[in-house]
């Protein structure tokens, strides 16, 4: 008779908050687009741009940009648990043939870099970090037109 070994549940990851930042990169594309979300800590608070980009090209476009508090960047990123996604690598599911891919990088606490990326697969609370940055530039600041 045999008996499988049961896995060890392993206990959650405690939760590590984001308590300053520097910069906090987020590029997002799907089939039709390519943009680039950005925060960075300014000496009055923060500042969030939203960047277009080319395909084929490292060259973008300013399309938004706002200033805002810096509790409000870091209210987000720990809403996120931007910290638990460092070292995420979603690989593209085999058979998907369409998906959105993703690279993040951000130095918080001091000289804490968090790095992650993926393609078809996320942190789940990717879209709230991408939705949340975006509202910031749509309510405080100033939209651009595409070149």
């Amino acid at each position: 008779m045999f008996f499988w070994k049961r896995k060890k549940k392993e206990e959650p990851k405690a939760r590590v908050a984001v308590e300053s930042f520097s910069i906090v990169t987020l590029e997002v594309s799907t089939m039709s687009s390519l943009i680039e979300l950005e925060a960075v800590r300014t000496e009055g608070g923060a500042e969030v741009s939203v960047y277009g980009k080319h395909w084929g090209s490292d060259e973008r476009y300013l399309r938004g940009r706002a200033e805002c508090g810096a509790d409000e960047v870091l209210s987000l990123l720990n809403e996120c648990d931007l910290i638990g996604w460092d070292g995420f690598v979603g690989e593209h599911p085999a058979g998907l043939l369409d998906g959105g891919m993703f690279m993040l990088n951000a130095t918080v606490n001091g000289d804490r870099q968090v790095s992650a990326s993926g393609s078809g697969i996320n942190p789940g609370s990717i879209d709230r970090l991408e939705d949340g940055l975006f509202s910031i530039v749509r309510e405080k600041g100033q939209e651009f037109e595409e070149p």
